[in-house]
């Protein structure tokens, strides 16, 4: 297509002949010019619509939140938390790792993420882990937490990052966060809230 009123004589001359039936040498004037190559443009077909981009393909029976693989929707943790010049930032969000039974997934997808194979040396040393039982019992047990503010006030949250989100918090924290907590068991943060792990049964009931 072409911008007639901003072309010069010439490129209406190459223009036409490009797109007509008729070959011209040049126009008698500026305005006949405009005028032939105008009536070329009103005849030729509207252009067809650029196709719409594919929607992201989503499985069938994911529920954003769970894993796909154990179904399991507590102790789930999303992103990678990199120090960059002495601050942490979170980076790829959308990937998260269920901590009950081991499946990295797309979070908004529920695709497995693709990784390299582990060795299998790697391999047998997770599997011979398993065999302890309470290795088993911590890894199958699933948590909540629970948020209580100074003056007493609490609610209760299916994931520290869960928590995070509706606290407001910088999500860049919550996997670090998370570790501490799970690690003792309750902690205090710098805000003077008071978090603590709730088991799954007192969570949901």
């Amino acid at each position: 297509m072409i911008n007639i009123s901003a072309a010069t004589t010439a490129e209406l001359v190459a223009f036409y002949n490009a797109h007509a039936a008729t070959f011209v040498k040049r126009f008698s004037d500026r305005k006949t010019a405009e005028r032939r190559c105008a009536a070329l443009v009103a005849a030729m077909p509207a252009p067809a619509p650029a196709p719409a981009p594919a929607p992201t393909a989503v499985l069938a029976a994911y529920t954003p939140g769970t894993c796909p693989k154990c179904g399991a929707d507590y102790d789930i943790t999303c992103g990678t938390v990199v120090e960059v010049h002495g601050r942490q930032h979170l980076t790829k969000e959308h990937e998260a790792l269920c901590h009950s039974c081991g499946h990295e997934f797309n979070y908004e997808t529920g695709r497995a993420l693709r990784r390299a194979a582990p060795s299998a040396k790697r391999s047998a040393g997770v599997a011979r882990s398993w065999t302890d039982v309470r290795v088993a019992a911590a890894r199958a047990e699933r948590h909540g937490v629970r948020v209580t503010t100074a003056r007493g006030g609490e609610d209760t949250f299916r994931s520290v990052r869960e928590a995070f989100v509706a606290l407001g918090l910088p999500l860049a924290g919550h996997i670090k966060f998370r570790g501490a907590l799970k690690a003792r068991g309750a902690l205090e943060d710098a805000s003077g809230l008071l978090w603590s792990i709730v088991p799954r049964a007192e969570l949901r009931g």
